[in-house]
């Protein structure tokens, strides 16, 4: 619950700077790439299994790394913009509880494709550093996507509902080319496993930050 507050509390701080601001904000359309570093979230498992019993677990991710491809455009003349997000993310997950109750390392890690449709509000500041323009931005997202468990070489797999929430700062120069540097909070898919003895609801969560690469036309 605190995690879901701080991220909440980022996006509002980032949207009430931009909205502040008084400078024209980017128009058109455009495209952004992005890399990034897992750094916190949790996996969260209650259920039963046939060799360890009742299973009500929370385990830590371990540092992982994420990607993902968007597509936005303004809506009209506003600091509003509709984004289009496919995000990849892969991390390995903690488990040295689960080691030492099998004898062996489980090797938990988790996978997540998933599609988003973004909300974000950005405006630059009026002062420019260096040339550059500052434009803070929070945004919110939700969509589509499949997460993957990988537990002792077995896949456990679930579709449903992902949502973020994200906050950063775009750094703009006179062409076309913009550097994003932010923070999200990811809910990744919920879901129900049944599968060699494991009786399981599984929810996971991550935090990154990442670096990326935008193109406006």
């Amino acid at each position: 619950m605190k995690t879901v507050q701080l991220a909440c509390a980022v996006v509002a701080i980032a949207l009430a700077a931009g909205a502040a601001a008084h400078a024209d904000p980017l128009s058109g359309a455009y495209v952004e790439a992005h890399v990034g570093a897992v750094l916190n979230g949790k996996l969260r498992a209650d259920g039963h299994d046939v060799v360890l019993g009742p299973v009500a677990l929370t385990e830590s991710l371990r540092q992982g790394w994420t990607a993902g491809l968007l597509v936005g455009r303004r809506i009209a003349t506003s600091p509003v913009y509709v984004e289009a997000e496919g995000l990849y993310l892969n991390d390995a997950i903690r488990s040295d509880d689960i080691n030492a109750a099998l004898g062996v390392s489980a090797g938990l890690r988790t996978q997540t494709f998933a599609g988003l449709v973004n909300l974000k509000l950005e405006h630059p500041l009026t002062a420019n550093v260096a040339g550059w323009s500052l434009a803070p931005y929070g945004a919110l997202g939700v969509g589509y996507g499949q997460n993957t468990l990988s537990i002792l070489g077995a896949d456990y797999a679930g579709s449903g509902l992902v949502w973020q929430g994200k906050a950063g700062l775009a750094l703009r120069s006179k062409g076309p080319v913009t550097w994003d540097v932010g923070y999200r909070y990811v809910r990744l898919p919920t879901f129900d496993t049944n599968k060699l003895g494991l009786v399981a609801r599984m929810k996971t969560d991550a935090q990154a930050v990442t670096v990326g690469v935008r193109y406006a036309f």
